[in-house]
């Protein structure tokens, strides 16, 4: 452990950095979560001699060298839901186990203006929602796996659309709605 180790938690949290390889390891405090009180943490016990960093349990130990494989919560797909996707746009929507958003056999063809993001909301109208990806535009997209992580303290289950959203405009460019599994064809869940 060293200064590094507190400052990528804090840079997930914070700025959008990697996300932890093992939970169990960045929850510094043993709280069950990772949050700004595990950055300090590690900070801590490495600068001011405050505090202890918990031993990881068994279980913990076996998840991060063999993790469980995700599985799909809910599900959906693009153009089932709402107007008519523009941009070519089509894909799997998967909500996954491992609190991460997963967009499979994505098309998309790159444009538009200034910026289309992958967008969580709560209704189909929604104008306050969640925004989980990068920009999107700049490049095409043909049959990609794509996978965002759902920021940290986030809850997922009043989300029920996932759309592709343009800033611009603002409009949806694509929308479909997470339904409990199974999915339907082409949108398999995969276990």
């Amino acid at each position: 452990m060293d200064i590094s180790d507190g400052i990528r938690i804090l840079a997930y949290l914070f700025n959008g950095g990697p996300g932890p390889t093992c939970k169990a390891v960045a929850d510094a405090n043993g709280n069950g979560d990772v949050d700004i009180s595990d950055g300090i943490a590690v900070l801590n016990f490495l600068f001011a001699s405050v505090g202890s960093i918990p031993p990881m349990t068994e279980t913990e130990i076996q998840n991060c060298i063999s993790p469980p494989t995700p599985t799909v919560l809910r599900c959906g797909s693009f153009g089932t839901d709402g107007p008519e996707p523009t941009h070519g746009i089509t894909g799997c929507i998967e909500l996954m186990s491992d609190d991460t958003l997963r967009l499979s056999n994505f098309f998309y063809d790159g444009d538009g203006v200034p910026q289309v993001v992958v967008y969580m909301q709560v209704s189909w109208s929604d104008p306050d929602g969640l925004v989980v990806s990068p920009d999107l535009l700049g490049r095409p997209y043909f049959g990609e796996t794509l996978s965002f992580p759902i920021p940290p303290g986030v809850t997922t289950d009043e989300f029920r659309y996932v759309s592709i959203w343009c800033d611009y405009f603002p409009l949806h460019y694509a929308i479909g709605r997470l339904r409990s599994p199974p999915c339907f064809s082409p949108c398999v869940p995969s276990e």
